[in-house]
């Protein structure tokens, strides 16, 4: 690492670029309790199979990027990869190509044949919790810490699908979370902008993030 005139290591860092690509994370939404959907004979698969437990987990896929600027969070998208099937008998409907929209929170989908459906919005999109882990150069940017809420419309479309009465015409609040993760250095440098967005330091080093513990809340702008 360089050194300043008085022997102080300088801070290694990256141009501050407007766009930061997430490195995975998880989706997880469970439908069982807000659903009830044992109750009404539904199953629920991912990619095909059954999860017991109806509770949807899709990874954080390619395509899925923090936007930050002037040092604050501004927004994003983030990419899931997989497909949703709820099934009873031989009826169904499947929910594929979903996507999050960081600053709105607007989850969108196709559903079935239809595509670019509005399926539901993360509750309160503008505060995020941020983590990160001694040894690590990456944080976690949790970003639906208060849950979704699933859009009334594709209650109704699963209900004209199955013959269900999931629906009550309105939307419905789902126990969730959406965890992204993101690196804050790359090849030994600091993405200080990004860094400052997520709450830490503007002059933070990698020896100083490799060593920070933290858990901050982050309000998007």
């Amino acid at each position: 690492m360089a050194a300043t005139p008085d022997g102080v290591p300088a801070v290694t860092a990256v141009a501050p670029s407007p766009d930061t690509p997430l490195t995975g994370g998880l989706l997880t939404l469970d439908l069982a309790t807000a659903l009830k959907l044992g109750t009404h004979g539904v199953a629920v698969a991912v990619d095909g199979k059954v999860q017991t437990d109806a509770v949807v987990r899709l990874k954080v896929g390619s395509g899925s990027k923090v936007t930050h600027k002037n040092k604050k969070l501004v927004g994003g998208t983030v990419v899931l990869d997989g497909s949703v099937q709820l099934a009873k008998g031989n009826k169904k409907i499947t929910v594929s190509r979903l996507s999050v929209d960081v600053a709105t929170g607007i989850i969108t989908a196709d559903v079935d044949a239809k595509v670019g459906v509005k399926i539901g919005k993360v509750v309160n999109p503008k505060s995020i919790t941020v983590k990160t882990d001694k040894g690590s150069a990456a944080a976690v940017i949790m970003l639906a810490d208060q849950g979704v809420t699933l859009s009334a419309d594709l209650l109704a479309r699963i209900d004209a699908a199955l013959e269900t009465k999931i629906s009550a015409n309105v939307d419905v609040n789902v126990n969730a979370a959406l965890d992204v993760d993101a690196a804050l250095a790359v090849n030994g440098k600091v993405n200080l902008d990004l860094a400052a967005a997520l709450g830490l330091k503007t002059n933070l080093s990698l020896s100083g993030l490799l060593g920070l513990d933290a858990i901050l809340g982050v309000h998007l702008l």
